[in-house]
């Protein structure tokens, strides 16, 4: 695992890998991060774990959208997920270490830890994989106590706390204030924050974020007229459905 964070707002990341929204590339496959690679992206994917204590690349909890199916992604085993395509294409559900064996270096990569109960003992496995990465390599998620772990346990991982606006999400006022505003800062100490895109013009504390120098990803980018809109507020996107 290399240290240097420039990357992260240097280039525009391919959320999901360079997918294209349907079967002909499914997001987090391996074909989408070839086409980000292929493009000269860097990559954000997302990390559960699954019962055999591996790390899998899969956004959602359950299968159902990407795979048909109601199974819970944690309850399955690594040689369990195999049986499963992605949007009903060829392309399967990837470990993370296949990724990075697929990938070797050829891009940063953003892993975004997904938070939930189930997936807690994922720090562990997913910090071990890190560290025998040899390529760039940081470290999300909305969990501040995920990145307080990271701060404790592997200090060298880059690391981004993920916020936004909450809106619709089962979570209380104060919660969502907390959240929103960056108030447990002190116990993950991120490298940079990323940040709901259409929340950045109205979120004071992001301002002041990046007027000490905090740098600003903006998530989810899914056309050209936002890019353009909110670039003032950041200094690198989360990206999809276009070319920036």
């Amino acid at each position: 695992m290399k240290k240097r964070n420039i990357w992260i707002y240097h280039k525009p990341i391919a959320h999901r890998g360079l997918h294209s929204g349907n079967a002909l590339i499914p997001e987090n496959s391996l074909k989408a991060f070839e086409a980000a690679i292929d493009k000269g992206y860097p990559i954000e994917l997302d990390v559960h774990l699954l019962k055999d204590n591996e790390v899998v690349v899969f956004h959602d909890e359950s299968l159902e959208r990407m795979c048909g199916s109601n199974e819970v992604i944690n309850n399955l085993t690594s040689k369990e997920i195999k049986e499963y395509r992605l949007l009903e294409s060829s392309e399967q559900i990837p470990l993370l270490k296949e990724v990075f064996d697929f990938v070797e270096g050829r891009t940063p990569i953003l892993i975004e830890i997904k938070s939930s109960k189930e997936n807690k003992g994922v720090l562990l496995p997913l910090a071990n994989l890190i560290k025998g990465y040899s390529g760039y390599v940081a470290i999300q998620s909305f969990n501040p106590f995920y990145l307080r772990w990271f701060a404790k346990n592997a200090p060298l991982v880059v690391r981004g706390q993920l916020s936004g606006s909450f809106e619709g999400e089962p979570l209380g006022y104060l919660i969502k204030f907390l959240l929103r505003n960056y108030v447990f800062n002190f116990m993950g100490k991120p490298d940079f924050i990323a940040h709901e895109v259409e929340d950045l013009k109205e979120n004071r504390k992001v301002k002041r974020l990046r007027e000490k120098n905090m740098p600003v990803l903006g998530w989810t980018v899914r056309e050209v007229k936002t890019f353009q809109e909110f670039k003032p507020y950041l200094d690198n996107i989360i990206f999809e459905n276009f070319l920036p």
